[in-house]
């Protein structure tokens, strides 16, 4: 009986915790007991991939907030991350401006390379 309320108190928190070594340590039993468990007992078994499975579907949603957050607050990289992550094959707007920058700047090295660009005829020098 004892067993079964360790095992309870185990699987919610591996359900806050998804990583078993903290979990264990949280409720003071040992990793072995635990694999024991799972060998010994199906259901504990099931019940404990349910439970992380919780605990990394709690940890994807808090990691996906703190994004959001992040793009909020103007921080760059996640925001080409996710212009990046969304056009699965497509040009993306952060490569349209890649690419206008790039044409821009060849654009001043051909005008500046270019001599008929960079001089004025005699007479509106004089001017």
């Amino acid at each position: 009986m004892k067993n079964e309320k360790h095992k309870k108190i185990f699987l919610k928190e591996l359900e806050n915790i998804p990583n078993v070594s903290l979990a264990c340590k949280k409720c003071n039993i040992s990793r072995n007991t635990i694999y024991k468990w799972r060998i010994e007992n199906e259901e504990f078994k099931k019940d404990f991939e349910k439970a992380m499975r919780k605990g990394d579907d709690s940890i994807t949603d808090l990691a996906k907030a703190k994004y959001v957050e992040l793009i909020k607050n103007g921080h760059w990289k996640a925001i080409e991350r996710q212009l990046n992550k969304n056009s699965e094959g497509k040009e993306t707007a952060l490569d349209i401006h890649d690419k206008t920058i790039l044409e821009y700047r060849k654009f001043l090295e051909d005008w500046r390379n270019n001599k008929e660009f960079n001089s004025l005829p005699k007479e509106q020098e004089d001017s």
